[in-house]
């Protein structure tokens, strides 16, 4: 006999374990054995699964600079949740969310329509639920938000390196780093390069040229350090964090500079 669909009603949701939110999943039971929707085979029933695991949205992200979306994937492995953020053409494809297996999302050939037909269903019936993110591709001005220092705007973290997303962050106190820092201002040349540390992200305020600060001189010099004391204006002055070195490629250096944009760039050993 041919197959028959049953249909479950609106208020069907997600029901996994340590789940971070409940989402409406239309016709597809979601549980912790999986994804799946029944059909009736005369008296008895069978199932299309769409996944073997857990697997749900977890967030939308819109980048203000490309106008494009990405959306963050849960799933559970191993009794463990990971998280997944990839652009949404990614999972609008039987082709591109193969892609994702390699990334540990339990996807092949056989599930890849249904799994896709699921997460379309549960981002389209939960935009209300969904939390939603605005994202750009650099650090510094938005407007008048200063990225990554701001409330409205996340970094889109596929193109910024850990070492410069952890770099940036607020850590000790202001009055802690004044009194650290203010006896070291007697020094010209560490004086000069805290105030260009300073006065960086008013150059696009005032519409003025980016400009550079060099500091040479014999080994021994200190000149290493007081880029690191001009650094900790912004965060983790450690060489690699945010003192890189000098000794990349141009196309890499042009890339970091755009990257940090009205952040300085502090480079090292010419």
């Amino acid at each position: 006999p041919a197959a028959e669909e049953i249909t479950t009603d609106d208020g069907n949701t997600t029901s996994f374990s340590g789940q971070e939110l409940a989402l409406s999943c239309g016709e597809w039971v979601a549980d912790d054995d999986g994804v799946r929707h029944i059909i009736k085979k005369g008296k008895g029933i069978s199932y299309i699964w769409a996944s073997t695991i857990p697997v749900m949205p977890l967030a939308l992200l819109y980048n203000a600079d490309t106008q494009s979306e990405k959306v963050t994937i849960g799933f559970k492995k191993l009794n463990q949740w990971r998280k997944l953020t990839v652009p949404r053409s990614a999972i609008g494809s039987p082709r591109k969310i193969l892609d994702l297996a390699d990334k540990g999302l339990e996807v092949t050939s056989i599930n890849a329509l249904p799994l896709i037909s699921y997460l379309s269903s549960c981002i389209t019936n939960n935009f209300d639920k969904l939390p939603t993110y605005q994202v750009v591709s650099h650090f510094g001005w938005v407007g008048d938000d200063f990225v990554p220092y701001s409330n409205k705007y996340l970094i889109d973290e596929d193109i910024c390196t850990r070492d410069s997303l952890s770099a940036l962050a607020n850590k000790g106190t202001l009055d802690g780093w004044i009194n650290t820092v203010r006896p070291l201002l007697s020094n010209t040349c560490l004086r000069l390069l805290v105030m260009t540390s300073f006065a960086t992200p008013l150059i696009e305020k005032l519409n003025t040229l980016p400009f550079f600060v060099v500091l040479w001189g014999k080994t021994g010099t200190c000149k290493t350090v007081t880029a690191m004391v001009a650094a900790s204006v912004w965060g983790d002055p450690t060489k690699g964090k945010l003192v890189k070195t000098l000794n990349m490629t141009s196309n890499s250096l042009l890339s970091l500079a755009a990257l940090l944009r009205n952040i300085p760039l502090f480079g090292d050993e010419l």
